[in-house]
């Protein structure tokens, strides 16, 4: 039987503490998911399974390598048999009355206490706990490998990928303490009702909390590799810096705030955009932690050694340095550079309308090209060299071919009318664009026969009648000659 310092809360129908518990006790007070026994509803709805690999090798490295480690509460239901009443109030003696003069609850302070007899489960944080546990005791239950010869193969890898720094305090560790908000059984009495309750919670918990937005953890993460170099490079590489701006949000070159544009911005992309971007630009053979990452991968959820992030970021400025000196109207006066729907004939004030300033083509298709133009270059040396021939292409106005009537394209029949970029079935419809520059290019030459299906497959997604898909696949061939 131990006791845990905390407060007393009351919300709806729920009576519940805040404590806190040292990281030793946690292995013999809690309870996961699978320690349980067979699958249950409760199981299914309210906890996702434990991933002991995510947990004792990705999770392991951050506690064991970031002394600013920090771990939200995390929340726990009884399902022992124990009456609820397990709260000790705090005596206050003869402060009391100066206390409840200031306003403070009655029997709000004091110890919960917790014994063999009860059984707390994990109803969310079971990650949380079980990397601080693969650090005090990897050959806990709860991290089970199955047969010992499993067990000491995981042991083995976990040693090898997330070993412990040399100079790293167990003892202390074991002292930390993390905060924990623990529920009783809203019904003593029926096993299903309480069940049903903590189902409730626990699903009220994951409907309303609302997650941050993209742009937000692009701004705040201190983990994810892509965005810790994107915000970066917004904060250190000129084109894409604040200028004479001291408002985050009023950067003239990244929009920090929209998903997509207008028209009338003077920035050249989003700052989801630039992130995307970066992660195109960087998966290279030359980086394979960079190329095979994956939203959970360490480079996406463990900050990596600034030795590392140092050598991405060079490469990443690196390939910037060469788009911008290859496209240097692209940090210019960019107003008059998204211009659907001006005419081809008529100077407009020098209206164009720029495929590379538009954030949904810049992602899914002109960089994705760019990426592999300079996967052909044996150093960074050849960007530039390299980058020039794309650029040579007649082929940087979206009111013209290859992107007009297949990424932009007309509203009504009338062919001085409104045009739009197309919002339909954009992953196929990108696949196909980037086709189209691979093979402008040089990147993606092809035969006779394989012209003849590039047509058969692009022609029905052109926008317009038969003779102006025609001349449209004619214009498209000349490009190349």
């Amino acid at each position: 039987m131990k006791f845990f310092p905390g407060i007393k809360v009351t919300m709806g129908s729920w009576s519940y503490y805040t404590i806190k518990i040292k990281f030793a006790d946690l292995d013999n007070t809690l309870s996961f998911a699978k320690s349980l026994g067979s699958p249950s509803a409760l199981d299914a709805v309210m906890q996702r399974n434990l991933n002991a690999t995510k947990a004792s090798i990705m999770m392991r490295k951050f506690l064991a390598n970031q002394n600013e480690r920090f771990y939200s509460a995390i929340t726990i239901a009884n399902l022992g048999n124990e009456n609820p009443d397990n709260w000790l109030p705090l005596s206050l003696d003869t402060i009391e009355e100066k206390i409840e003069k200031a306003g403070s609850d009655s029997g709000a302070l004091g110890y919960l206490k917790i014994s063999e007899d009860d059984k707390f489960y994990i109803l969310d944080g079971q990650h949380r706990v079980a990397s601080i546990i693969s650090i005090i005791n990897p050959n806990s239950l709860f991290l089970e490998f199955g047969d010992a010869g499993s067990l000491e193969k995981k042991l083995k890898d976990i040693e090898n990928k997330a070993p412990l720094p040399a100079d790293f305090d167990m003892e202390a560790f074991k002292d930390e303490q993390l905060t924990v908000l623990v529920l009783n059984k809203t019904n003593e009495d029926d096993e299903v009702e309480s069940r049903i309750s903590y189902r409730r919670l626990f699903s009220n918990l994951n409907r309303y909390a609302k997650p941050t937005g993209t742009t937000t953890n692009i701004i705040i993460s201190e983990d994810d590799s892509f965005y810790i170099l994107t915000r970066r490079l917004v904060e250190n590489f000129s084109p894409f810096s604040l200028e004479n701006e001291s408002f985050a949000f009023d950067n003239p070159n990244i929009d920090i705030e929209k998903t997509n544009f207008s028209g009338q911005e003077q920035q050249f992309t989003t700052m989801q955009s630039l992130a995307s971007m970066n992660e195109t630009l960087l998966r290279i053979n030359k980086f394979p932690e960079l190329q095979t990452a994956k939203n959970d991968s360490e480079v996406r959820i463990l900050r990596q050694d600034d030795d590392d992030l140092n050598m991405w970021y060079e490469e990443l400025e690196k390939r910037w340095t060469a788009i911008l000196n290859v496209f240097p109207e692209l940090t210019g006066d960019r107003t008059k550079m998204r211009s659907h729907n001006a005419s081809e004939d008529q100077d407009e004030g020098n209206r164009s309308d720029h495929p590379f300033l538009w954030p949904k083509p810049q992602t899914d298709c002109i960089i994705r090209v760019i990426k592999k133009i300079f996967d052909r270059a044996d150093t960074p040396d050849e960007y530039e060299e390299l980058l020039q021939e794309f650029k040579d292409l007649d082929i940087w106005d979206m009111r013209k071919t290859p992107w007009f009537r297949l990424v932009l394209i007309p509203t009504t029949d009338d062919p001085d009318g409104e045009r739009k970029i197309r919002q339909d079935d954009t992953s196929a419809l990108y696949k196909i664009a980037r086709e189209i520059l691979e093979y402008l290019t040089g990147i993606l030459p092809k035969d006779d026969a394989e012209l003849i299906d590039l047509k058969s497959r692009v022609l029905p997604e052109l926008k317009g009648n038969d003779t102006e898909k025609e001349e449209w696949w004619d214009e498209f061939l000349s490009l190349k000659s």
